[in-house]
């Protein structure tokens, strides 16, 4: 596999197979050329320049959206998800088969992804990520991850056997969405219902529209959010970056998660990061933090840290410094 920006070593396979992750991978596609660089441009993306791809695509996101300060940073401070790499595994052993096309419809829903905390934009990236892996594994035998499982099915976990990387859940049927008042003690409701648990049985009811009373924030319909500590309590709508809002509102007006409600403009504006003052609450961008008044980058590999959240991307804090967070091992089973 190509490794152009990925500054975090691959792992090993937990069953005692020697070999990495990267070997594997060139078992099941053919080695590029001595200085062979990927094609440019768009196109379907083989299995060998998934990771790559992934990660460039998450970088252009995370810097979009404030969590790191700029894309060489990005690139030093951001590790691997543990996900990715098992899926990765899963399809050179046949747990998965990975569609090339939907690889590249994956990546460019995370680059393109818009910061907004609304269900539809969230379910934009899924859906669009959905076909790129797809199980082979039947229902009833073990899995670890929900992509392992074939056709409508699920890796159920609530009875885990093995433990580790290796701890397995059983492919298992997924249980059809409840409707509007249906019993949601133990099922999902449906997108336009939430699940009611102010008495027993829990019960799915409708989401609540704007300006209807509420008390709990995921009770509204997408786009708006239930003021919960607010008098009163209330669906209110959120709004984009420069549009009007409330800046009393106490679970915040705007639907970017780097967005605050201006205390002046009133309008929705963009968190402030490194050397700006913080917000009035003490708000900084996801890559900062608040120190007297100022917001202060996180640290980077080497740089001193009190625990995990002082540090940036998936680095952590070992003996007072931010460390590279070596990727845990994958399992072959």
């Amino acid at each position: 596999m190509q490794n152009h920006s990925r500054s975090f070593p691959l792992p090993h396979i937990t069953t005692g197979l020697a070999f990495r992750l990267s070997a594997l991978l060139l078992l099941a596609a053919p080695l590029a050329a001595c200085g062979d660089e990927p094609p440019a441009g768009p196109g379907p993306i083989p299995l060998d320049a998934l990771r790559d791809e992934l990660a460039q695509a998450t970088c252009e996101q995370h810097v979009r959206c404030g969590y790191t300060p700029d894309k060489a940073t990005c690139d030093a401070t951001q590790g691997d998800a543990q996900e990715t790499l098992q899926l990765l595994t899963d399809a050179v052993l046949g747990r998965v088969t990975y569609d090339p096309t939907a690889g590249r419809a994956c990546v460019e829903a995370i680059r393109a992804y818009a910061c907004d905390t609304r269900a539809s934009a969230q379910k934009g990236v899924s859906d669009a990520c959905a076909n790129m892996f797809v199980g082979t594994v039947p229902e009833g035998e073990a899995c670890l991850l929900a992509e392992e499982c074939a056709g409508d099915s699920f890796c159920d976990t609530s009875m885990p056997t093995g433990g580790g990387v290796c701890t397995l859940g059983v492919c298992t049927k997924r249980p059809a969405l409840v409707a509007v008042g249906g019993d949601c003690t133990d099922k999902p409701c449906v997108e336009s219902a939430y699940c009611d648990q102010a008495a027993m049985p829990f019960t799915c009811k409708a989401r609540k529209d704007n300006g209807e009373a509420c008390d709990a924030v995921d009770q509204c319909k997408d786009g708006m959010r239930c003021d919960v500590g607010g008098n009163p309590q209330t669906c209110y709508l959120l709004q984009n970056r420069g549009g009007q809002c409330n800046p009393s509102l106490q679970q915040g007006a705007c639907f970017r998660f780097d967005d605050y409600c201006h205390p002046t403009d009133r309008k929705c504006t963009q968190l402030p990061g490194d050397g700006m003052p913080c917000t009035d609450d003490s708000k900084c961008l996801a890559y900062a933090f608040c120190d007297n008044g100022t917001c202060k980058r996180r640290a980077i590999e080497g740089e001193a840290c009190m625990d995990g959240d002082n540090c940036l991307g998936t680095l952590r804090c070992d003996n007072m410094v931010c460390t590279v967070q070596i990727s845990d091992e994958v399992c072959a089973f």
